[in-house]
């Protein structure tokens, strides 16, 4: 309620809340020397409005162009006279005229002030303030304003949007909005998708939003936007800052899950993200993410080191569609899984995995990701859904798998004097992070570096000041910056952190994250994704898998799939070999596995192998190793079905053991094998005596095609052209060899296999 100084002061006391930095300022009194205040007040400038005669004069009396005048002195003065703002001070005070009912002779030229107008429209000094439009053709025949200064359309156009068209070209007007042709829009509840085809005429269809999307007004369009996603981050040795922002650091080397969708009744699609650990090098204090698994849409897709990429074991080449909806492929440095639900997950193929979800799933997923929810703080829970103490303990109740080879997490202790920490705290080291003239700087008012540089600190306090580690921890730091949309500047040069690039490419601290591929030479052009750094093709390159290639060096696509020039692949059941030749030729021809043979994947890659065997041990009292592994203890003294075919599959024989007690009744061992197979019956008994179809015989003996029994050292062996050998010692032990064929058709006390 107080008089404020002057005008400066006026505007700053009514500033309200603005988050731009520059904002709030007084602008200066605009320095202005006497010749040019002469030269402005001139009727060549601002004199015009005050003059007599002038194209303004019949105005003067209506309004007083004195303060039209003083602000267009005052703002040549403050612009160097730029004829723009000379106009735009005239045209202030002829808008203002017309307002009032005052027409003025015509002030502009071709040479003076002059209006570019659109095509199929002229300029007009009083042309009518309604003008004719596609829903209102005959608006300014009924308008009772007064005349405006502007362009207007020819003679048979009309206004649609900013443009005259003709009738003809008019839009529709639906729910009282008016729609140019060929403008498409949402239904209300976006229902259905709209285009207005023109002379009125609206098509629908039934589209509606994505699981990934949500219908609202955004910019003043209605229609299906992406819901505001939140990244999951796995980086160094390893550090998890979870959906919600909590940081674990945890060291184990098995198997864990990252993110899955938990809740059991979601009409949400299920996926599961898990991340295998290793070690590296000689230091065993720490780990690093060796590859990770998506589960998604019934497929396994797993992103390993070097950007090799396998679905259900078997190599694919990228870019790839593993099933409707589900797209892999390269962005910059990464792999990266995509889904139509919204669901992406990348891998540096070194150390870093980014899980990014759409808000659909907040508080429905569990795993070391946490559970999406907003608070940092319960980012502890394990399966059963129990705070854990720790990251260490959190980390190991989160382990799928476990073998001898790994080991559970335990948190160490950096080893890191004050000295030590003075040093990577500096802007030589992981302080470049949050340096405030460093390259990093323009992202610290979008993404706070602390947890960064904490990471960076503990790592490098870990590891001595290892320059490969302080370059990852930075790398990551810029690509969490850089999926936000801010452009990092040049960080790297030839001595610090440098970064080769292969053959027929270079590096790019902001290439686009959908480069061109062999199957989509235009995905840069259709890219919604923010930068990324990276390895970019050079101009004439295509990127064929992971290397850049001339484009008429591109392989083939086949059905759905891309291979590179050279590859082949294997169908399912192994029946059909095809390879890619050049031209973007697949050549395809039949095949076969042999009799030894059985179809398989190995080493990523589809084919017909040789079949491996698979043991059954069982021994003393008996005791029972089963085909896969599984110990058994069962004391019966009766017959017992060791092999046969299950649910019906046809193997071709069976094996039954006899059990007897022997001195004790607690005590029962193996008295007798029975081998049935083809109308064949091999009797195995104590002391390795042989009957076959119920008569002794002596060994060697091949009693029919194929099969054939013998001594070797202490044990019967017995072999048969079906995969499947016996070696009985005659006392408490016997061993059944299976071939790889059978499996999954078999059952008994050795197992399904």
């Amino acid at each position: 309620g107080q008089q404020a100084a002057d005008s400066n002061a006026l505007g700053e006391s009514w500033q309200v809340p603005d988050s731009d930095p520059s904002c709030g300022v007084p602008v200066p009194s605009p320095p202005c020397s006497a010749e040019e205040e002469v030269l402005y007040k001139s009727d060549r400038f601002c004199g015009i409005l005050t003059s007599t005669p002038s194209s303004f004069e019949t105005c003067h009396s209506v309004i007083n162009p004195q303060s039209y005048f003083d602000t267009c002195l005052y703002d040549l003065c403050a612009l160097n006279g730029g004829q723009e703002f000379l106009c735009a001070a005239l045209e202030a005070y002829a808008d203002a005229c017309q307002a009032a009912g005052v027409t003025l002779l015509p002030w502009r030229n071709a040479t003076f002030c002059p209006v570019a107008c659109p095509p199929n429209s002229h300029y007009n000094p009083c042309t009518s303030a309604c003008p004719a439009t596609c829903t209102d053709p005959l608006a300014s025949k009924n308008c009772s304003k007064p005349c405006v200064e502007g362009c207007e359309c020819n003679n048979g156009f009309v206004i649609s949007g900013g443009q005259c068209v003709s009738m003809s070209n008019c839009g529709c007007l639906q729910n009282d909005k008016y729609y140019e042709k060929g403008e498409s829009f949402w239904q209300p509840d976006c229902v259905g998708q709209c285009v207005c085809a023109g002379n009125g005429t609206v098509v629908c269809n039934s589209d509606t939003c994505e699981v990934s999307e949500v219908c609202k007004v955004q910019n003043g369009l209605l229609g299906c936007y992406p819901l505001n996603p939140r990244t999951c981050v796995v980086e160094g040795d390893p550090h998890y800052h979870t959906f919600d922002k909590q940081l674990h650091s945890f060291m184990g080397t098995c198997t864990y899950t990252l993110s899955k969708l938990c809740e059991s009744n979601s009409s949400l699609p299920y996926f599961n993200v898990e991340a295998a650990n290793e070690h590296r090098g000689s230091n065993t204090r720490v780990s690093y993410v060796r590859y990770v698994d998506v589960d998604v849409a019934d497929q396994r897709i797993r992103l390993g080191q070097g950007g090799v990429v396998t679905v259900n074991g078997v190599a694919e080449i990228l870019p790839c569609s593993p099933s409707a909806g589900v797209q892999v492929l390269s962005s910059g440095f990464y792999t990266m899984v995509m889904t139509d639900f919204g669901l992406r997950v990348k891998f540096d193929g070194v150390h870093r995995v980014e899980v990014t979800l759409p808000s659909t799933f907040g508080q429905k997923v569990c795993g070391m990701c946490g559970n999406y929810n907003g608070m940092a703080a319960d980012d502890f829970l394990n399966p059963e859904g129990m705070l854990e103490p720790d990251s260490t303990s959190l980390g190991n109740s989160w382990e799928v798998s476990k073998n001898s080879s790994c080991s559970a997490g335990s948190l160490p202790t950096p080893a890191c004097n004050d000295t030590d920490k003075q040093v990577i705290a500096s802007s030589p080291f992981c302080g470049l992070l949050i340096d405030t003239s460093g390259p990093f700087q323009i992202c610290h008012a979008v993404l706070s570096p602390s947890s960064y540089f904490e990471t960076c600190s503990y790592d490098l306090c870990e590891l001595g000041l290892d320059q490969e580690t302080l370059c990852k921890s930075l790398q990551s730091y810029v690509d969490a910056c850089q999926a936000l949309g801010v452009q990092i500047p040049v960080w790297r040069n030839t001595t610090f952190c440098p970064l080769k690039c292969p053959s027929n490419s270079s590096y790019d601290p902001c290439m686009t994250g959908c480069p061109a591929t062999c199957v989509d030479r235009q995905a840069p052009q259709n890219c919604s994704k923010p930068c990324v750094e990276g390895c970019a093709c050079t101009s004439g390159f295509l990127l064929s898998g992971d290397t850049c290639v001339p484009e008429a060096q591109c392989g083939c696509l086949f059905e759905d799939n891309y291979y590179s020039e050279g590859e082949y692949f294997v169908n399912e059941n192994c029946t059909r070999r095809c390879w890619c030749e050049a031209n973007s030729q697949m050549v395809c021809s039949a095949l076969s596995c042999g009799e030894e043979e059985v179809c398989k994947i190995q080493n990523g890659q589809r084919g017909c192998y040789p079949a491996s065997t698979a043991l059954c041990h069982i021994y003393g009292d008996p005791h029972y190793s089963t085909f896969d592994g599984k110990l058994h203890h069962f004391q019966g003294s009766c017959n017992y079905t060791v092999v046969t075919g299950c649910d019906n599959s046809s193997i071709g024989f069976s094996v039954t053991t006899r059990n007897e007690h022997r001195g004790s009744q607690s005590w029962t061992a193996l008295n007798s094998v029975a081998l049935s197979l083809e109308g064949l019956h091999v009797a195995l008994r104590e002391r390795k005596a042989v009957y076959v179809n119920g008569a002794l015989v002596s060994l060697p003996a091949s009693p029919a095609p194929g099969v054939t029994i013998s001594l070797s050292g202490s044990y019967v062996h017995v072999s048969t052209k079906l995969g499947l050998q016996l070696q009985f010692n005659g006392d408490h032990e016997l061993l059944v060899k299976v071939s790889e064929k059978h499996k999954g058709k078999l059952c008994g006390l050795c197992g399904t296999y």
